[in-house]
C-alpha cells in the first residue's frame, strides 16, 4: 500500500513539473476571483484541470482553507477518479458523520495513516507546519526527533527548543524548504487557499 502511495505522489510531483514546463504563465482558472496575474494562479490552475477542486464560481483564494478541503485535494491528484471508489464506507472518527462530503476522504486518511489522533477536525484551518507534515508523512519519511545538543536554529522564529523543530528539520533535509536563521517560518500560521494550491 505504501509502495503505491510512494508511486502515486511520484507520478503526481512529475506530473505538476511537466504541466509548469508546458505552461508557463497560462491562467486557465474559471474563478471569477482569481485574475491571471494573481502569484498562485497557475498552481489554482492545475488543480482545476485535475479536477481536484470544483467549478464553483469563487475560489476564495485568500480564505483559510480548511483540513477537510486539504484531504479531498490531496487524495483527488492522488487517486483521481478512483479516489471515492478507494474510499470505505463509514467513519472511523467521532468528528465525522457518515453523510457528510468529506467522510470517504477521511476515511482514505485514515487508511494511508495521514493523521495523528483520533480527530479529523475537519473545519480546522490547516498550518503551515502541517502543510510540511501530510507530504512527509505521504513519502513515510520519518521526522527523527534530532537530540537537543546538536539542535541549531532554522528560522528567526523556530529555535533549537521549538516544539515542531524535528518536522521543520526533517523538511529542510529533504529540501522541501531552506533554512535561513534571520528569516521567518511562522510555523503555525493558517494557510490561504491559494498558498495552498501552490
Amino acid at each position: 500500500m505504501k509502495k503505491f502511495l510512494i508511486k502515486t505522489l511520484t507520478a503526481l510531483l512529475s506530473s505538476i513539473l511537466l504541466a509548469n514546463l508546458l505552461l508557463p504563465g497560462i491562467a486557465l482558472a474559471s474563478y471569477s476571483d482569481v485574475d491571471e496575474n494573481y502569484e498562485f494562479a497557475e498552481a489554482i490552475d492545475y488543480l482545476e484541470l485535475q479536477g481536484a477542486i470544483g467549478n464553483a464560481e469563487d475560489f476564495r483564494p485568500n480564505d483559510p482553507i480548511n483540513r477537510a478541503e486539504v484531504f479531498k485535494i490531496t487524495f483527488e491528484l492522488l487517486l483521481g477518479e478512483e479516489a471515492l471508489d478507494e474510499a470505505s464506507t463509514g467513519t472511523y472518527f467521532t468528528d465525522v458523520p457518515e453523510d457528510a462530503w468529506f467522510t470517504p476522504y477521511s476515511t482514505l486518511a485514515k487508511k494511508y495513516e495521514l493523521l495523528r489522533g483520533n480527530s479529523f477536525l475537519p473545519d480546522n484551518p490547516l498550518r503551515q507546519f502541517e502543510a510540511l507534515d501530510l507530504p512527509l508523512r505521504a513519502y513515510c519519511s520519518g521526522t527523527a526527533i534530532t537530540p537537543t545538543n546538536q539542535r541549531t536554529n532554522l528560522f528567526a522564529d523556530v529555535s533549537s527548543t521549538h516544539p515542531m523543530h524535528s518536522l521543520l528539520k526533517a523538511a529542510t533535509g529533504l529540501g522541501v524548504i531552506t533554512a535561513v536563521e534571520n528569516r521567518t517560518l511562522p510555523p503555525y500560521k493558517v494557510l490561504p487557499r491559494g498558498q495552498f494550491a501552490d
